[in-house]
């Protein structure tokens, strides 16, 4: 018996078996960037909750305290959960509470009482090779922003002692957007995660 080799049929024969490995390939699903986790808190603050969850997951989470109740000591257990199912189990044990996924970053803030000053519209500008507290008070020295700070009464503090600037500098365009926004995005820019 002869075996004949015919070269178009092997290239196709080739052509195929790459083409099945390039899909099998594509069919892999990427490493779990959202892992499962387990959650044990026992009458823990919900603000070093969402932080320390803010850092382990490298995504912005701005918070807002509910100023009825900025302080919101709460106990969570959870297993085998992920980001979001731990952001439901948080606001489902502190209901005075909502998140929602902005895509960047994601919003804790208070069901009722929401600051109108963190949703005060600011107009667009740059920020250009600044750390962190630069831009924020770049920010709220905005002529906008100091008018509804005037407005409501508002007062700047400075950064609390010990607190600097980090190493790190950033430029960023800001798009005409709410001061809740800026910082938002101010936030992803340096890095900062809370």
């Amino acid at each position: 018996m002869r075996l004949e080799f015919n070269p178009t049929r092997i290239t196709a024969v080739v052509l195929i078996l790459l083409a099945c490995t390039t899909i099998i390939q594509a069919q892999k699903e990427p490493p779990a960037r959202d892992p499962l986790r387990m959650v044990d808190f026992q009458n823990v603050d919900l603000v070093p909750i969402v932080r320390a969850l803010a850092e382990d997951e490298q995504v912005p989470i701005g918070f807002e305290a509910d100023p009825k109740k900025p302080r919101s000591p709460i106990t969570i257990h959870l297993t085998n959960v992920r980001t979001r199912e731990i952001l439901d189990g948080l606001v489902r044990v502190e209901p005075a509470y909502q998140w929602r996924d902005g895509g960047d970053f994601i919003e804790v803030f208070p069901v009722r009482g929401r600051s109108v000053f963190l949703d005060a519209p600011v107009s667009a500008f740059d920020l250009k090779d600044v750390g962190r507290n630069q831009a924020i008070d770049q920010l709220l020295s905005r002529p906008e922003v100091e008018a509804i700070m005037n407005s409501m009464n508002l007062r700047r503090q400075p950064a609390p002692g010990g607190v600097r600037d980090e190493a790190s500098r950033f430029s960023l365009h800001l798009e005409a957007t709410s001061l809740r926004q800026a910082l938002n995005q101010i936030a992803k820019a340096s890095g900062t995660n809370f």
